[in-house]
């Protein structure tokens, strides 16, 4: 998959795509996994937060 379409894709085959105020959308396929973040600000990091979820699954 190339990464044309989504802000980042990790080595893992995960991706994710940043939205207007730090919403966002992580997409874990191999984990059945998708995380999505609704915010008003861009002063967090939302797809470190997925990381740690993902994580979490193992």
């Amino acid at each position: 998959m190339g990464s044309f379409q989504f802000d980042f894709v990790t080595k893992d085959g995960d991706f994710g795509k940043g939205g207007y105020q730090g919403q966002s959308l992580y997409i874990s396929p191999s984990k059945n996994l998708v995380v999505a973040s609704f915010a008003t600000c861009e002063k967090h990091d939302s797809f470190k937060f997925a990381r740690a979820i993902r994580k979490a699954l193992r």
